[in-house]
């Protein structure tokens, strides 16, 4: 009989792997710009809801492994390219409406 020992510590590094994957797959599509505008978006959004908090986390020690804070970091990144698709789509659509021209259509045209 052999004894398995379950390596917390390992299996919270693949779950973070996860994670990063997921965040980074989200950003991929993002120019440099972008990608730090909406990671400085989600990282601020964080440390307020952080600071929000009723009762703070027991555990004072985060890093980038940490399964809360990317959970949540992965949430505020969705919320924030969310934010940036639907500020596109109206600069597209104030665009659209700027080159729209009227023009006069004669309806009653005289019969000769």
């Amino acid at each position: 009989m052999t004894n398995k020992t379950f390596d917390l510590e390992l299996e919270e590094k693949k779950i973070g792997r996860k994670y990063r994957k997921k965040i980074f797959k989200k950003i991929a599509h993002l120019t440099l710009l972008e990608k730090k505008h909406i990671l400085r978006i989600a990282d601020e959004e964080f440390i307020n809801g952080l600071i929000a908090l009723d009762d703070p986390r027991k555990n004072h020690y985060m890093s980038h492994y940490d399964r809360f804070y990317l959970s949540t970091r992965l949430h505020y990144i969705d919320d924030a390219v969310d934010q940036l698709k639907k500020a596109e789509k109206d600069k597209k659509i104030l665009k659209g409406k700027a080159n729209i021209k009227l023009v006069w259509v004669n309806k009653y045209k005289k019969k000769d």
